[in-house]
């Protein structure tokens, strides 16, 4: 099963079976505490390429050609110092689509 809540942000290396989900992020920078994306929704809906982002084409199980935004390639949730950034928004009551513009001006 996959965590989906890790507030104290754990190290999941024995926990999670996905660990590391991404690529080149050091062990001390690495943080679990946003296991699923809280943009992901904003993203997708933007097809938000800055940080890795693309359509995913697909074939579902009804051989019907299908594609959804995938975003395996994205470090930024990841990221201690993003993830405190994204909180500090948060905790002021900005909704995710003005948190997203703003990221997209700060994280290239």
């Amino acid at each position: 099963m996959k965590i989906k809540t890790n507030t104290q942000n754990l190290n999941l290396k024995t926990n999670c079976y996905w660990y590391p989900c991404h690529s080149n992020i050091l062990d001390n920078k690495y943080d679990c505490r946003m296991c699923y994306c809280p943009l992901y929704e904003e993203c997708s809906k933007i097809n938000n390429t800055l940080w890795g982002g693309y359509l995913l084409q697909y074939i579902d199980i009804d051989g019907n050609n299908k594609e959804v935004f995938a975003c395996d390639k994205c470090t930024v949730f990841h990221m201690k110092e993003n993830v405190e950034y994204y909180l500090k928004l948060k905790s002021k009551g900005l909704p995710n689509n003005i948190i997203l513009d703003d990221l997209m001006k700060t994280i290239k």
